[in-house]
């Protein structure tokens, strides 16, 4: 269908027209009705901007559509084309701004334009009587303040928080979309620092005092160097200009770099960025590592100096942004519904002793199975209580878990289940991750040309949960960075004279395979993981997941993954699963929550954690363990009990968190003992076996070294083995079976005499 022709050439002047219509006459019915403007929407704002009582005007595309039914391309036009109706708006605000109606606040500073103004005043008024001439330099319209000065609003376009606004992804953001308005999601990655950048240049002349100004559009201009009054134009020698900086107008200004969500990447693709190019109040509105929703117009820009002749007819980009909202914020940020918070208030009430149990298995339902993992990892989302001591040193409250095992046992689901499920989490992959990928990286801002920190995955998660899949396979140096983070919550740099450190205030949750691809129970922990115990032992929890032979377990195993494939949900259970939104919603209610340890519980923790330590040091059990008792599985105790705590809602622990914290420590420890200690009873009976056969052996050896020949009757071997020996007829026809094997005894075809061969 062709186009009409004022959609590609519209008039400006008409254009102009309907703004200023549009401004004056749309109404929003859900407005108190304004004694002045009545329930004139954008009257009422340009008032409050006026009164000093506002900085922003924000027009809605929700509105433009409405107020243009009958002229759908005229809202095509402004998200087509935002750069250019953003002056035409700007222009018609300027027209109909109203006077002041009400003093200006207490805290109101006044700004560099009126400032200017009132002295031109004045100095108007003086050279007036004194001299006719300077006053018409005054006085010339080329010397009056520009609209840039004067405006003390910013203004955006962009959807309602009721509108759901067509959302880019950001490999859809390509040349098509120049000029126009586009909503998209990414990750922050780098964020720099907020500098002034430079709107209006203000200059003066130092022969006849006359001011000068330069509207600035770009990051680049040529000063002025020539005074453009008359009484210098007429002079053979022009006066030279000075850039007065108190009379130039600055912004406050911030590059942001969003790379491509996780999901939205291809496979075998590397993600995407985007410059941001945030001014104004849009400064500081995010830091590296949120995941942020930005509205804005997608703008070229073309490259300058010996790289713009290298580029050619090639532009680089960036997003002039009206809109940074964060989407993945930490549990105490997270906003809770209405109706979402009486129902956690609900079920508080009703099962206050049961939540405990009712979020565990509410966590990935479909898969089968690790109820005492899932509660692990529920507590490692709450955590415990980080204490911050009077000399500076901190202790961490961060429940750190690690899972190892064969594969195919769902450690990488439930790693990327938490990543989903907590509101900061960062999910990534040890050997795909180098140590500044993980940590921190020093690079050079290629506007500034200084040394900024770009965040690595523990930084990004900050305040949140990191979840490393194949902790295993990183490389030796990439492991010694997450030593630092994993106890001080500190990532330290110094590297090209900088020398600073970064907040890893971050729950790691690592999961790590065998070394041989199979667990091999008879080599301890450190041999099948190939992690050093120094690193171990900076988690509070480690589970073996192995995928052992068992028909009954494999039959229920079976059956739920099935039901799971053919209905796309998991089994019914006792109890409804609560969903991610509750469980996000719950524990940003208890989060905030610091137990403390009564005196009677300080002494029974106490006990207990020197109980484990003499148990484990023992001789015998420290040859069958295959982990160790540290200070910090005293530390690991206390954080886990202040977990259990909060999500009972309770200010103290109590001595059945402390046991409850001791039992999953204990199986947790049993889970990797047990296997072991099955390995070693299987090869005492083998062994036992095996003495059982050499015996024997000896019985029917010495019978047939006393025969002539060395050849003795069957039946007298076999009552001589069975009747006063003691053994079982089984095992005498193994030993004849494995001997006969080895060549050693020989039986007649009629099995009535034996040889030694």
């Amino acid at each position: 269908m062709t186009q009409p022709v004022e959609y590609y050439r519209p008039n400006y002047e008409d254009e102009a027209t309907k703004c200023e219509d549009f401004i004056c006459q749309f109404e929003d019915p859900g407005l108190e009705e304004d004694a002045t403007h009545g329930k004139a929407k954008y009257l009422i704002q340009m008032q409050s901007i006026a009164n000093n009582r506002g900085k922003v005007i924000k027009i809605e595309v929700g509105d433009l559509e409405q107020h243009f039914r009958g002229d759908p391309a005229f809202v095509q036009r402004v998200t087509r084309n935002t750069k250019r109706y953003i002056s035409l708006f700007s222009q018609a605000i300027d027209k109909l701004m109203p006077k002041r109606t009400m003093p200006p606040p207490d805290d109101y500073e006044e700004s560099v334009a009126s400032i200017i103004y009132k002295q031109r005043c004045e100095n108007m008024q003086a050279d007036k009587e004194k001299n006719e001439a300077n006053f018409r330099v005054f006085n010339d319209p080329k010397n009056q303040l520009p609209l840039e000065m004067s405006r003390d609003y910013e203004l955006y376009i962009l959807r309602g928080e009721n509108e759901k606004p067509h959302e880019f992804k950001m490999r859809e953001i390509h040349a098509e979309t120049i000029g126009s308005l586009v909503t998209f999601k990414g990750i922050v990655t780098k964020c720099t620092e907020v500098r002034p950048s430079i709107e209006v240049a203000c200059y003066s002349c130092e022969q006849c005092g006359n001011e000068s100004y330069q509207t600035i559009p770009g990051k680049q201009f040529t000063p002025l160097s020539e005074c453009p009054a008359p009484l210098c134009v007429k002079k053979d020698v022009k006066g030279k200009l000075y850039l007065q900086v108190r009379g130039s107008k600055f912004l406050s200004y911030q590059d942001i770099k969003v790379q491509e969500l996780s999901d939205q990447v291809p496979v075998g693709h590397v993600p995407r960025t985007l410059k941001i190019q945030a001014k104004g109040l849009l400064v500081n509105q995010c830091t590296p590592g949120d995941i942020v929703e930005v509205t804005g117009i997608h703008m070229p820009a073309p490259y300058s100096g010996f790289r713009g002749m290298r580029a050619g007819l090639i532009h680089d980009t960036f997003i002039e942004p009206f809109k940074i909202k964060k989407q993945k914020k930490t549990y105490k940020e997270l906003n809770i519904t209405p109706q979402l918070a009486e129902d956690i208030e609900r079920e508080k009430r009703l099962h206050k002793d049961e939540m405990y149990e009712r979020l565990a298995k509410s966590i990935g339902p479909e898969i089968y199975g690790h109820i005492n993992i899932k509660k692990s990892l529920l507590l490692s989302m709450v955590g415990g209580v980080t204490k911050q001591m009077k000399d500076g040193m901190k202790i961490r409250g961060n429940v750190n878990c690690l899972m190892m095992g064969d594969p195919g046992v769902a450690k990488s689901q439930l790693l990327k289940l938490v990543a989903n499920l907590a509101p900061r989490g960062v999910y990534t992959t040890g050997k795909g991750s180098s140590g500044v990928g993980l940590t921190a990286a020093v690079i050079r801002d290629p506007l500034t040309k200084e040394l900024i920190l770009e965040g690595g995955a523990l930084v990004l998660a900050d305040m949140g949960v990191c979840c490393i899949d194949e902790f295993d396979k990183m490389d030796e140096a990439d492991r010694t960075n997450i030593h630092e983070v994993m106890e001080q919550q500190t990532v330290s740099i110094a590297k090209a004279g900088m020398t600073c450190s970064l907040n890893a205030r971050t729950t790691v949750l690592a999961a790590a395979n065998p070394v041989y691809g199979r667990y091999n129970t008879k080599l301890s922990v450190n041999q099948n993981i190939n992690l050093p115990a120094a690193l171990m032992s900076r988690f509070d929890i480690i589970f073996l997941m192995l995928d052992k032979a068992n028909e009954e377990h494999d039959l229920m195993l079976a059956r739920h993954v099935a039901y799971v494939h053919q209905n796309s949900c998991p089994p019914k259970l006792e109890l409804e699963p609560y969903s991610h939104d509750f469980i996000r919603g719950f524990i940003s209610t208890v989060i905030g929550i610091e137990p403390v340890i009564p005196k009677d519980i300080h002494n029974f923790i106490v006990s207990s954690y020197v109980d484990q330590k003499q148990k484990i040091s023992s001789r015998e059990s420290y040859k069958n363990s295959n982990n160790y008792i540290t200070p910090r599985t005293l530390l690991g105790i206390i954080r886990i009990s202040q977990a259990i705590a909060k999500i009972r809602q309770s200010q103290t622990v109590s001595q059945n968190d402390v046991e409850e914290a001791l039992r999953l420590m204990e199986s947790a420890r049993e889970s990797v003992n047990k296997e072991k200690d099955e390995d070693e009873r299987m090869n005492n009976i083998f062994n036992e076996k095996t003495d059982s056969l050499s015996k024997i052996f000896g019985i029917i050896r010495e019978i047939c070294s006393h025969e002539a020949g060395q050849t003795a009757k069957y039946s007298k071997v076999e009552r001589a083995v069975v009747n006063k020996g003691g053994f079982h007829q089984e095992d005498f026809f193994q030993t004849l079976e494995q001997y006969q094997k080895l060549n050693v005894l020989y039986i007649c075809e009629t099995s009535e005499t034996i040889s030694l061969l």
